[in-house]
């Protein structure tokens, strides 16, 4: 069931609040009636001209909905992250698949890409939820 009450719920919760992880999966799920604005605040769901029509799911699966990021990074690490992109980094590799057309087909040497590939192979989980790289933005995935 769509109804435009799940994007206010959104915007209550998540978006005002400072919470929303700039992840794009309630933009992905609305039917093409939100879209990602470039704000000071950094890249927020806001809804186009149409009504918004985000599922039930797009809000229950909102990983910023439930999580104070910024109090949770204050139990963990004692302070926030100096960039909070990356988050705090203790050490960082580098990688890419080794199955050469998924290397050369996928974003950062596809690494994601076989993984997900690999459990949906597997049985281990039933599907995913991926964005794509921006149009014509490639960077605004």
């Amino acid at each position: 069931m769509v109804t435009p009450d799940f994007f206010a719920q959104l915007e209550r919760d998540v978006i005002r609040p400072g919470l929303c992880t700039y992840c794009g999966l309630c933009v992905g799920l609305s039917n093409g009636t939100l879209t990602m604005t470039d704000t000071s605040c950094g890249l927020l769901p806001t809804c186009t001209d149409a009504p918004p029509q985000l599922p039930a799911l797009a809000y229950e699966a909102c990983p910023g909905r439930r999580i104070d990021y910024p109090a949770l990074n204050e139990a963990i690490f004692g302070a926030a992250p100096e960039n909070w992109l990356t988050g705090h980094v203790r050490q960082m590799f580098i990688g890419y698949a080794t199955d050469e057309a998924i290397r050369r087909r996928a974003a950062s040497g596809g690494i994601i890409t076989r993984t997900l590939i690999y459990l949906l192979e597997q049985g281990r989980i039933d599907g995913a939820v991926v964005v794509r790289q921006g149009q014509p933005q490639p960077w605004q995935a």
